[in-house]
């Protein structure tokens, strides 16, 4: 994979056209504990809070636009509590739909989404992001807080060695198990696959980063329904910092 002229994969941040090719899995001896590597995934999100603006492309399974939002994402990861905000917005730039992720002490975050002039209101993960395709858990990559987790092996994604990791969902979560390819040297998501009864129902990718002011930040990631083949890009056209103290 050539390297990476991008950030995260959140995100978490999420599979293409061309889905990742994945070589042989080893043991992986002398590996971080999985939990470390999912808290180093974590440490690689801004020290400060950052945002983000960009185009979430949504397509069916022959490839045809069906919607595209503009986005708005702000974080402050290393806050107390740790939040961010998504909003999607019309073509005119008019709010659509907001949503509030908060995450205290490390534990999953928790999710508020508030319609345009109506109070903010708690919501699962599970909850349709509008007409997306998507899940709002799936646009804060929540499962990167969930344990326990356990540790898969060595794998190759795109040329980069990874280390793989698996997590269990919480009661009553989405998704019964999310297997994440981390890369083993920069410690950036670069795949998660999404399992109900077996059968991964939700792909996400990253397919560009770069890094700004020695960060990897998202420039390109992508999420997909491998069972109706719709999936939705997150094109990031502007990536910068925010003042110390800035709120969303």
């Amino acid at each position: 994979m050539k390297m990476l002229d991008a950030w995260i994969a959140v995100g978490m941040v999420l599979a293409s056209a061309s889905v990742a090719q994945l070589g042989r899995i080893d043991d992986g001896e002398g590996a971080p504990p999985p939990a470390e590597i999912l808290a180093r995934v974590r440490a690689t999100f801004p020290d400060s809070p950052w945002r983000l603006r960009g185009e979430l492309i949504c397509r069916d399974a022959d490839d045809r636009v069906q919607r595209t939002y503009h986005v708005d994402l702000w974080l402050d990861v290393r806050g107390s509590p740790a939040q961010a905000r998504v909003q999607l917005c019309d073509a005119f730039g008019a709010p659509l739909a907001t949503l509030h992720a908060k995450s205290v002490a490390g534990e999953p975050p928790t999710l508020q989404f508030q319609p345009p002039d109506h109070p903010a209101v708690l919501i699962p993960p599970s909850q349709p992001a509008l007409d997306t395709g998507l899940q709002w858990g799936d646009l804060v990559l929540d499962f990167l807080w969930w344990t326990p987790a356990s540790y898969g092996g060595l794998a190759t994604v795109r040329g980069r060695e990874c280390h793989v990791v698996d997590v269990t969902g919480p009661s009553g979560a989405r998704y019964e198990r999310v297997r994440m390819w981390v890369d083993a040297k920069e410690y950036v998501l670069l795949r998660a696959d999404a399992f109900v009864g077996g059968k991964v129902i939700r792909r996400v990718s990253v397919q560009s980063l770069r890094k700004v002011e020695g960060r990897w930040m998202l420039e390109d990631f992508q999420l997909e329904s491998p069972s109706d083949g719709r999936r939705a890009t997150l094109r990031v056209r502007e990536s910068r910092p925010e003042p110390e103290g800035t709120t969303p």
